[in-house]
C-alpha cells in the first residue's frame, strides 16, 4: 500500500488530478491505443481464422504485429499515468484487475504464438494449423473481454 500511496502522491499524478484538459485527453489517447491493439490483433486473428484470404499472411503479419506492439506500449504508458491518479481505487476495482489480467493473457498468447512452428509456417504462407487458429480464436476472446472489462471499471466499486 505504501507504493500505491507514493504513486498517488507523485507530482505528475497530482498534476493530472488538477488538470481539466490533460486527463481527458490522456484517457482518449489510452482508448485510441487500445483501438490500435484490437484493430491490429483482431485483423491478424481474423486472417488466421480464414478471413481476408486474398492477403497473404507473410505481408499482413509483420506490420500488424508491429502496430499491435506499438499499441501495447502506448496503452501501457498511458494506462500507468491514468492509474496513478487513483491507484488505491483501481487496485481494489475487480473490473480493472480483470482488464489487466486479460491484457497480460492476450500479450502472453501473442508471444507464445510467435514462438511456434505453426506461426513460422503461416508466415511462410503455408497452411494455418488448427493450433494457430485456436490461438487466434482465444486472442479474439481475450481482447474482447479486456475491452469489456475496461468499460466496466467505471461501474464497479
Amino acid at each position: 500500500m505504501e507504493l500505491l500511496q507514493a504513486l498517488h502522491d507523485a507530482g505528475f499524478a497530482a498534476a493530472l488530478r488538477r488538470a481539466n484538459l490533460f486527463y481527458p485527453l490522456l484517457n482518449a489517447f489510452h482508448i485510441l491505443s487500445i483501438g490500435i491493439i484490437v484493430g491490429a490483433i483482431g485483423t491478424l486473428d481474423l486472417r488466421l481464422l480464414g478471413a481476408f484470404r486474398t492477403f497473404s499472411l507473410s505481408q499482413l503479419a509483420p506490420p500488424l504485429s508491429r502496430m499491435a506492439a506499438i499499441g501495447v506500449g502506448l496503452a501501457l504508458a498511458s494506462g500507468f499515468f491514468l492509474f496513478s491518479v487513483q491507484p488505491k481505487a483501481y487496485a481494489a476495482n475487480q473490473a480493472f484487475l480483470m482488464k489487466v489480467g486479460l491484457a497480460v493473457c492476450g500479450i502472453a498468447n501473442a508471444l507464445i504464438l510467435h514462438k511456434t512452428s505453426a506461426w513460422r509456417q503461416a508466415l511462410a504462407d503455408g497452411p494455418v494449423t488448427v493450433s494457430a487458429k485456436a490461438q487466434a480464436a482465444l486472442s479474439l476472446t481475450i481482447w474482447t473481454a479486456a475491452v469489456i472489462s475496461g468499460r466496466w471499471i467505471a461501474f464497479v466499486d
